[in-house]
């Protein structure tokens, strides 16, 4: 490695390191670099900064605990319009959900996480926010059906499909007017992060669209291609500002009075 190469990664390692202190406290920040370089096995941080456990599986969850290690993304709501109803669609352990919990602690998040691995840490994390953190197993869909669930790379990389004729069943599919029906009829934050589903969710059945306030979501197109001009085709009427927050894009309807920042836990 050369010696401006080493620089730079040591620039870029420090900094998320500084990021992760704000965060999580400075014994949680060594704690956490310590056990993302480590085995699978279940780890729980009890952060003095965040006020909870965390949950997460060691170097198997490295990519999204690494969120702590980022700014990321913050909704700025109002006290005439404060945010109360928040879905987390792919959730996987819940960093994001805590994250949410975090800013809005007065809030209501559903999340949803199809794979089974994910899905019991997200249940670990979700319990300390009891009647706040609805949480459920299933995949993201345009219309009810049964799916699969298909590994990828990672942890953060599993995708749903419908099944095929002969084939068991994964999980079921959750409807976006099912999830209404759950929290109420309104969604002021949904956060998408569902590999690519993307494209299907927008294609048919988007009358529930009208019913949201923003949408966070990353580009999609790695996993489906066409996935981000597919959502932007379908919210084209409604009045929506969109803007770039760390790796996520976000639109707000315009009558909120809401707006974005990106930004630390504290």
């Amino acid at each position: 490695m050369s010696p401006a190469r080493f620089l730079e990664r040591s620039s870029a390692y420090c900094a998320r390191f500084a990021i992760a202190i704000q965060n999580l406290g400075f014994l949680d920040a060594i704690r956490v670099f310590a056990w993302i370089r480590g085995g699978p096995q279940l780890r729980s941080l009890d952060s003095r900064r965040l006020g909870r456990k965390v949950f997460f599986r060691g170097y198997a969850d490295k990519g999204v605990i690494s969120h702590f290690f980022y700014p990321g993304t913050r909704i700025l709501d109002t006290p005439e319009c404060p945010v109360r109803v928040i879905v987390d669609a792919g959730a996987n352990i819940g960093v994001e959900t805590i994250r949410m919990r975090h800013f809005f602690p007065g809030a209501r998040v559903f999340s949803v996480e199809p794979a089974s691995a994910n899905y019991s840490v997200l249940q670990k994390n979700a319990e300390q926010d009891k009647g706040m953190v609805e949480t459920t197993q299933n995949g993201l869909w345009s219309s009810e059906t049964s799916l699969k669930v298909i590994p990828g790379l990672g942890n953060e990389a599993f995708s749903v499909r419908p099944v095929e004729p002969g084939e068991s069943a994964d999980i079921e599919a959750i409807t976006m007017n099912s999830i209404l029906a759950r929290v109420g009829g309104e969604i002021d934050i949904l956060k998408l992060d569902i590999e690519g589903a993307e494209w299907e969710l927008f294609r048919v059945n988007t009358e529930w669209v009208n019913h949201v306030k923003v949408f966070v979501f990353e580009c999609p197109d790695g996993e489906r291609p066409g996935a981000t001009f597919q959502i932007f085709r379908m919210l084209d009427n409604l009045p929506l500002t969109a803007f770039i927050s760390g790796e996520n894009i976000v639109l707000i309807r315009r009558d909120t009075g809401w707006k974005v920042v990106t930004t630390q836990y504290l």
